[in-house]
């Protein structure tokens, strides 16, 4: 799990870039009690929300991995440009 801080290089780079980023969010919700900072999505820096296509997925969480039920969260404009 990454800190803010490097979140934030991360988030830096793919601005500076004009790049999208794809976000591994299955374990979003499985964060250790003594961990250094919380979990904290790369979407929901400062200009990275309408660049990051997240994925997640039920089946860790509540482990029912045998159901293939995924999600994908990204703006609306990614939908549009994915579409073309």
């Amino acid at each position: 799990m990454f800190t803010r801080s490097e979140l934030q290089e991360i988030a830096d780079f793919a601005i500076e870039k004009d790049i999208l980023v794809l976000s591994d969010e299955v374990y979003e919700t499985l964060v250790f009690s003594d961990s250094i900072s919380p979990h904290i999505t790369i979407g929901s820096l400062p200009g990275m929300f309408e660049r990051t296509i997240a994925v997640g997925s039920v089946g860790k969480t509540f482990s029912v991995t045998v159901i293939f039920f995924n999600s994908f969260f990204f703006d609306d404009f990614l939908i549009f440009i994915l579409e073309y």
